[in-house]
């Protein structure tokens, strides 16, 4: 298998700049930061794994609850087989700035953030063909006040759009999924980091039902392994799906997964994450 990678990174090396603030910060005040930090192409988050893309809703009632995991949807209709596709070559890039930290006066819109990262993705091959956006976000410091609870004054720092992947209509998770593009002031390019595999069909394996599936993530037996517990697990939806490795794994085949979405703390944290189970009927299928 061929491939092709470029990093670039000024300095020599991605590095956080310090950063002046207001002195109207006060022992009561905090700066959390919602960073979109990347560390060889995996990007951190709740649990680490990533966030669900926008069609699947958050439900609150409890349907079923099994070894401290409630299920709240139905199963889906499960397949007997699935095709499995081989990588034939892998593109990788990364570029980062300094400045992605530091704080802007001008960053773009949502919706000219769009725009933007197409025409700055020309130089790095375009948009692929397969891309499907999953979200644009502006990226701010708050101020929070931990005596009244009362978030205070943002300070911009860039505004990102990353893209997803869908092969025969169906998602792509894992660390090698998703091409992010982060603009800062004027709509300048700071950050562009991008994992994706050019796939051929190669056969149709037999798979096992979504049921299965949801054994094995009871026994938690996951392609992902979380940090946190399980327990208190809320699944909310369930689709079948294809897993990503990240761009160190010399990966031959995108093999399908069940991908369950669901939260562990919805009183604070409604955002739903895939928690990702092998769908192969054996293991002893080519990785």
């Amino acid at each position: 298998m061929r491939g092709t990678a470029c990093v670039r990174i000024p300095d020599g090396e991605c590095h956080i700049l310090p950063t002046e603030l207001p002195d109207t910060m006060n022992a009561n005040t905090w700066i959390v930061f919602f960073a979109c930090l990347v560390i060889a192409g995996t990007a951190i988050g709740v649990l680490l794994t990533r966030p669900v893309q926008d069609d699947v809703s958050f439900k609150p009632v409890s349907v079923n609850m099994t070894e401290g995991i409630t299920l709240d949807t139905p199963f889906p209709k499960s397949p007997e087989t699935i095709p499995i596709y081989k990588v034939t070559n892998i593109t990788v890039f990364f570029i980062g700035s300094p400045k992605l930290m530091e704080i802007k006066t001008n960053i773009p819109s949502e919706d000219e953030a769009l725009s933007i990262a197409e025409k700055a993705l020309e130089q790095y091959g375009g948009l692929p063909a397969d891309a499907v956006l999953r979200k644009t976000e502006r990226v701010a410091m708050k101020e929070y006040n931990t005596a009244t609870g009362v978030t205070g004054q943002e300070y911009p720092q860039w505004t990102q759009v990353i893209y997803t992947r869908q092969v025969a209509g169906l998602p792509v998770v894992g660390p090698g999924a998703e091409i992010t593009v982060c603009l800062g002031e004027n709509g300048e390019l700071l950050q562009f980091d991008k994992v994706w595999r050019t796939l051929q069909y190669d056969r149709d394996i037999p798979i096992i039902s979504a049921e299965e599936a949801f054994d094995k993530l009871k026994r938690r037996d996951l392609v992902e392994i979380p940090q946190s517990s399980l327990n208190g697990l809320i699944v909310s939806g369930i689709k079948l799906g294809y897993y990503a490795e990240d761009r160190d794994h010399d990966q031959e085949y995108y093999n399908p997964v069940w991908i369950f979405y669901g939260t562990t703390h919805p009183e604070i944290d409604r955002t739903l994450y895939p928690f990702i189970v092998d769908a192969r009927e054996t293991d002893d299928l080519p990785e």
